[in-house]
């Protein structure tokens, strides 16, 4: 009797508990909302748990596919809802593209940290709200994270804000046998360098590529517009570097 009463209270203990280990994940998620202010098509940037996943939202729409290497996706258990749960599969920085239910891609640079928790990342269409008016001084990058950011939104729009300079021009680069590859534009911004590329598949296959494979020495940045090229297709390439690309 005594074992049967040792047994039922130790199963009562393992079932008041165990829904509790389940969900902790998920309140550590909610805990640390984090906006992300994005434009379809315009490269921004956040940091996620490298532990433990983080919810994915789009404000105002539902999330409907995401592409990218290095993470996992744990939204068939979220099926629906529009929502996505991302864990990173890599220590080295790879960019998620987000399509939503109104068939806008945003192209997300993502840090994983092991210093963060889950949380959830709000994404925020900017292109939706007014603009400021032209004669509004620029708001100071003070983080090195903010100085990426900040150059990278520049990378992507043809208003340069101050502090920003930009230089135009065609750069071959001996990249790959099978792409030619032009540098286009050059920004720079304190102590970082930003290049846009213009590479072409000239190849008779289907060209696929990495992000990795734009990390030269250096960078604190990449980015591809199109990651599948077909023969003749051409796509923009981004590179942030600290000391410029060798």
């Amino acid at each position: 009797m005594r074992d049967r009463i040792f047994i039922g209270y130790i199963f009562s203990v393992f079932v008041f508990l165990f829904p509790a280990v389940l969900s902790a994940q998920d309140d550590a998620i909610q805990k640390a909302p984090v906006l992300v202010e994005a434009k379809p098509g315009y490269l921004s940037s956040v940091s996620i748990s490298l532990d433990e996943y983080s919810l994915f939202e789009v404000v105002g729409a539902k999330i409907v596919r995401i592409n990218g290497e290095n993470f996992k996706d744990r939204s068939d258990s979220d099926k629906g809802t529009g929502r996505a749960f991302i864990k990173p599969e890599t220590v080295n920085k790879f960019t998620l593209y987000i399509t939503d239910s109104l068939d806008r891609t945003f192209p997300v640079i993502v840090t994983p940290s092991a210093e963060l928790s889950g949380q959830v990342i709000k994404i925020s269409d900017t292109s939706l709200v007014k603009p400021l008016p032209p004669s509004s001084p620029a708001l100071p990058a003070t983080s090195r994270h903010e100085l990426i950011t900040t150059l990278l939104e520049a990378m992507h729009s043809e208003k340069v804000p101050s502090g920003v300079s930009v230089k135009s021009g065609e750069t071959m680069v001996d990249w790959w046998q099978e792409s030619e590859m032009v540098i286009i534009r050059e920004y720079e911004l304190k102590n970082l360098i930003g290049y846009v590329f213009l590479l072409k598949n000239i190849s008779s296959t289907e060209m696929v590529m990495n992000e990795s494979e734009f990390w030269v020495k250096g960078a604190v940045a990449a980015a591809i517009e199109k990651p599948n090229l077909q023969p003749g297709e051409v796509s923009l390439v981004y590179v942030i570097t600290e000391d410029g690309v060798n």
